[in-house]
């Protein structure tokens, strides 16, 4: 699982935290670190490990489900969604 450590925000940028925090992850996704049925870490993890509210977060994650590269699991977690074939 990547280390959230290596998640830079740019507290200066024009693009959102939470906009930087689900292109962090998409990346991470596309590159296969993290893998089809992973865990993310939690909403309170990202939070705490990026010195970020947990509602930027969740908005991060949120987007992520609509697009479907995430599902969530309600009292278990969120998980990368299967790749859809082309």
């Amino acid at each position: 699982m990547p280390d959230l450590i290596d998640c830079r925000l740019n507290r200066d940028s024009f693009m959102p935290l939470y906009q930087q925090i689900k292109n962090w992850l998409l990346y991470k996704i596309e590159a296969g670190q993290f893998a089809e049925g992973d865990g993310i870490p939690s909403e309170v993890d990202f939070s705490r490990s990026l010195d970020v509210s947990r509602a930027t977060v969740r908005q991060a994650f949120y987007e992520l489900r609509l697009e479907g590269h995430v599902t969530r699991d309600k009292g278990r977690g969120t998980f990368v969604s299967p790749r859809k074939q082309p």
